[in-house]
């Protein structure tokens, strides 16, 4: 039986039908063998049968060319499946890779979320004692310095109150460093102003003031008669008169100026 259905081609399947055929005309002979069929209706029955022989033939030719385009189609959609699903594979494959990138980036970000509260809690710790040292130094700084605008800013931003004030920790640190910044480059140069010094006697004078820096000051009157020297004090400078070292003020004054040339000058300094 499996060697007949591996041969079933066209030409056998032929045969196969043309024997079939024979075998029920023979069969039909032997049923009635009193009876002579004439010749005519031997060669109807033989029509007959090739008519059958032709027309399961047609239909298997149908047959096997319908089952080749099915099967053409069948390896067409394959291919396209096959194709998708390969899509589909290298998309997960590509998000999976996302996904522990992102993750990654993830763990990094919360290890730094991490660091930065360390640090901020931190900073918050010691942010009331730098404003508190902040404030105690404006009193140190001379005149000039103190009436500047920015840093009458940022002296005003410092809170009176560190533990109950609502301002945010960087805008805090902001003016701390903006007033030690201002405070050191002041520090760095020599300054020259005008201002108004009141004497012993309770005499009001105009004089030019040369401040070195924030640690030391002197002044001296237009006419060079008057002179003295101030230092910071808890409360702010502290003057003290000094006629005598007038004219070294003076000169000190004018080089600083570019009104003479640069020369030694021996100013009144008194070490504590």
């Amino acid at each position: 039986m499996n060697r007949i259905r591996q041969n079933h081609t066209p030409r056998a399947l032929g045969a196969l039908v043309l024997a079939g055929a024979t075998a029920l005309l023979a069969s039909s002979l032997v049923a009635q063998p009193q009876v002579q069929e004439p010749q005519d209706s031997k060669v109807e029955l033989t029509r007959a049968a090739m008519e059958k022989y032709v027309i399961l033939r047609g239909a298997i030719g149908k047959e096997k060319a319908r089952l080749a385009e099915d099967k053409e189609f069948l390896a067409d959609q394959i291919a396209i499946l096959t194709e998708q699903v390969a899509m589909e594979r290298a998309a997960v494959d590509a998000l999976k890779g996302e996904i522990d990138d992102t993750s990654a980036r993830t763990s990094e970000l919360e290890a730094e979320e991490g660091e930065l509260k360390a640090a901020t809690a931190s900073l918050e710790a010691v942010i009331g004692d730098l404003e508190e040292r902040a404030a105690g130094l404006v009193t140190l700084m001379p005149a000039p310095l103190r009436e500047n605008d920015v840093f009458s800013a940022l002296v005003s931003g410092l809170p009176k109150d560190p533990a109950e004030t609502k301002l945010s920790l960087s805008s805090r640190f902001v003016n701390v460093t903006g007033i030690l910044d201002a405070a050191d480059k002041f520090n760095a140069d020599v300054h020259v102003a005008n201002e108004n010094r009141e004497l012993g006697n309770g005499e009001s004078v105009n004089v030019d003031v040369l401040y070195l820096g924030v640690s030391a000051a002197f002044y001296v009157n237009q006419d060079g008669t008057i002179g003295g020297t101030g230092r910071p004090g808890p409360e702010g400078y502290v003057w003290r008169q000094d006629d005598a070292a007038a004219p070294a003020i003076q000169a000190a004054i004018a080089m600083k100026e570019g009104d003479t040339a640069a020369a030694f000058v021996q100013l009144p300094v008194k070490v504590d």
